[in-house]
């Protein structure tokens, strides 16, 4: 959670708020070379090419579960908002269709 204290501040916290972007990166990247790592293993059958945006969501979720447990919200409110508990048939969000 250290890494999203400082995402706005006065203009002499730039360093600061550099190393913590650099940080929230880091986890991007992290995420992506294990999706990676899972590919070659032939734990995971996505292409390569999508990794990154995989990676990009995984890393939006964790960090939103940080922002979350931040503002106060407990374990058991974050296990419950997962989409693995929601009731049958609102797993996903509807599709939109291009006009």
């Amino acid at each position: 959670m250290l890494i999203l204290t400082a995402p706005t501040g006065a203009v002499e916290n730039h360093a600061v708020r550099e190393f913590l972007a650099d940080l929230r990166r880091d986890m991007l990247t992290t995420i992506k070379d294990r999706l990676g790592r899972g590919v070659t293993d032939g734990d995971l059958t996505s292409p390569p090419a999508s990794l990154g945006a995989i990676a990009r969501y995984y890393t939006t979720v964790v960090q939103g579960l940080s922002v979350q447990a931040r503002d106060g919200a407990d374990r058991a409110e974050l296990k419950r908002s997962s989409p693995a508990r929601w009731p049958p048939g609102t797993r996903s969000p509807p599709h939109r269709h291009s006009q």
